[in-house]
Order: C-alpha cells, then structure tokens, then sequence
C-alpha cells in the first residue's frame, strides 16, 4: 500500500503541474493574439506569479522586428529594456531563437545561461519557466 499512496501521490503532482502549463499556455496564446499596454502585461506577469508561488517573474516578448526582446518586469531595472536578440543571449534568447520551451531548477547549470543579468540586479535566478 506503501507505493501505492507514492504513485497516487506522485500522479497528483504531475496533474498539477500539467494543469499549470496549460494554463500558463493559455495566457500566452491570449497574449499573443492582441496587443498590451504595459500594465496589462504587468497583470498578466503578476498572475504567473502567483500561479507558480515565484518570488519574481520577467515576461520577454519578442519585437515585430524579430532581433529583440521586450522586458516587462516589475523589477524597475529590467522593465522596458529591450535585449538583443542573439544566441549569447541567455535563457530567454535561446528560447525565443529555437523555439524550445525550458523548465529548469538550476538555471546556472543550464548551457545558455548567462549571469550577467543577475550580477546587475544583484538577484541569484534559481528556476526559470521560458516558452
């Protein structure tokens, strides 16, 4: 009965987890289908936020003209910083380039991390969510 309660217990962790991602994609297609204000895409990063329980989130939406990020972050120093869009880029950039989604629980391990962003803000990005 012991591993019994473990797969139960295991299987709800997966459902949830998979029940956030869909309702995380959700938000993304909605706000890829119109355009935001600023505080709009403030209040959709506040609530996957709190979705996920992150102690900060950053949301980067790629330019119309294809070479650059936009930040929307409640961090003022990120807020409205647009990064270029290159493969030494980061997480962010290598995702917006390839099109692969990464989940990580030690960004610093992660090949395409880059910790300058970090060393600015004075801030240790542990986990990141970026499709």
């Amino acid at each position: 009965s012991g591993v019994l309660l473990h797969n139960a217990l295991q299987y709800e962790t997966l459902r949830k987890a998979e029940q956030r991602k869909q309702m995380m994609l959700e938000v993304t297609n909605d706000l890829s289908e119109t355009v935001h204000s600023c505080d709009d895409m403030l209040s959709i990063i506040s609530k996957y936020q709190e979705l996920i329980g992150a102690e900060r989130a950053s949301l980067y939406v790629i330019e119309k003209d294809q070479q650059s990020l936009q930040i929307y972050s409640e961090t003022k120093e990120l807020n409205g910083r647009r990064v270029p869009l290159m493969s030494s880029g980061g997480i962010a950039c290598h995702v917006a380039l390839t099109g692969e989604e990464v989940i990580t629980n030690d960004t610093t391990s992660h090949p395409s991390f880059n910790p300058e962003t970090d060393a600015k803000l004075g801030f240790r990005t542990r986990h990141m969510i970026c499709m």
